[in-house]
């Protein structure tokens, strides 16, 4: 039997990976692999995640199975870079313990709100497109 998230990954044309599993849940993150190696491996992101453990040497694989032992305890702050929340967000978010941001809606943003209100329209336009693109493809299905 296929897996919801098998099947999310496939009509998507997404790559996934499986962070935690328990309590009748699970966490997967879908991703792009050109998109989230850039994201974990620019040099500021690089930075941080020598700070948590991290390897400059490991490959997206190898990051991506510390990020899932990490779920295991808590849900860890690097997760952020991760998503391609900014790197300056995910520090801010670290130091100020999620307290005093500027504005909060996806993440909470502690630097630049003007690019964060602009990466905020374009994941609102994404979503919007991927549920359409998704009701689409059913209405094909049930027509087959």
């Amino acid at each position: 039997m296929e897996t919801i998230q098998k099947e999310i990954s496939l009509k998507l044309n997404l790559q996934y990976f499986e962070l935690k599993e328990g309590d009748g849940s699970l966490l997967v993150l879908f991703y792009r692999t050109k998109m989230l190696n850039w994201y974990v491996s620019n040099r500021r992101s690089l930075q941080v995640l020598a700070n948590m453990g991290y390897e400059e040497a490991m490959s997206l694989e190898q990051k991506l199975q510390v990020l899932k032992t990490r779920f295991t305890e808590l849900c860890p702050h690097e997760v952020g870079i991760f998503l391609g929340i900014p790197v300056e967000d995910v520090e801010g978010f670290i130091k100020h313990k999620g307290k005093a941001c500027l504005m909060c809606r996806y993440w909470k943003v502690y630097s630049n709100p003007r690019r964060a209100q602009y990466m905020f329209n374009v994941y609102d336009t994404a979503r919007n497109n991927v549920a359409i693109a998704l009701v689409k493809q059913d209405k094909v299905c049930e027509q087959m």
